[in-house]
C-alpha cells in the first residue's frame, strides 16, 4: 500500500478544516477534521478482493435516539427496540428503523439528505446509524482492480462520504435542537 493518496486527501481535508489531518494507518487512510464544532473522522479501509469501505463517524453527545438506514435488507439484533419507518422520498432499496420515527424522518427526510442518498450507486452497500451518541455512516465500494485511477476513485468517494456525513451530522444537530425546544 502506497501513500500517494495521502497528499490529495490532506489537501481536500484542509479545505474543510485547516487543522485537519490525513494519514496512512496500516492499510487504511484516516482523515480527522472538525466541522460544526465537533471532531469527525473519515476512514478508508481496504477490504481484500477489490473493495473499500468508507466510514464516517462523529459523536453527538447526549443523543439517546437510535436509528438505522440500510441500502440492502439486513436484520441485525441491534435493531431490536426500533420500528420500521417509511420515507416516501427514498426509494425502496433503503430500509429505515428507528426508536423515534419522526426524529429519523427529520434527519434523513430533508431534501439535501435525500438527494445525496439517491445519488449513491445502488450496487454499493450503504449503512448509517445513530446509537450510543455516535453517528456512523458506512459505504462499501467495489471497483475494477485494473482501474487506472484508483486514487482518483477513492478521493471522489471520500468527498462524497464527507458531504453525506456532514449533511447528516448537520441534520442530526438541527433535529436535536428542534426536539429539545418542544
Amino acid at each position: 500500500m502506497t501513500d500517494e493518496l495521502v497528499p490529495k486527501l490532506q489537501t481536500f481535508i484542509r479545505a474543510k478544516d485547516p487543522q485537519g489531518t490525513a494519514v496512512l494507518e496500516g492499510h487504511d487512510y484516516l482523515l480527522k477534521f472538525s466541522t460544526l464544532g465537533a471532531p469527525q473522522e473519515l476512514r478508508i479501509q481496504y477490504i481484500p478482493r477489490n473493495s473499500w469501505t468508507i466510514l464516517y463517524s462523529a459523536r453527538s453527545p447526549g443523543a439517546t435516539e437510535r436509528w438505522f438506514v440500510e441500502s440492502k435488507w439486513v436484520w441485525f439484533p441491534e435493531h431490536s427496540g426500533c420500528a420500521r419507518v417509511k420515507l416516501a422520498s427514498l426509494d425502496p432499496r433503503y430500509k429505515l428503523f428507528a426508536s423515534d420515527g419522526p426524529f429519523l424522518r427529520s434527519v434523513v427526510g430533508s431534501p439535501e439528505m435525500t438527494e445525496l442518498l439517491m445519488q449513491l450507486p445502488a450496487e454499493n452497500h450503504f449503512k448509517a446509524n445513530l446509537k450510543d451518541g455516535v453517528l456512523t455512516l458506512s459505504w462499501s465500494v467495489r471497483f475494477n482492480p485494473a482501474s487506472n485511477d484508483r486514487n482518483g476513485i477513492l478521493l471522489n468517494c471520500a468527498i462524497v462520504m464527507s458531504q453525506l456525513g456532514g449533511q447528516c451530522f448537520k441534520s442530526l444537530q438541527v433535529a436535536r435542537m428542534v426536539k429539545g425546544s418542544e
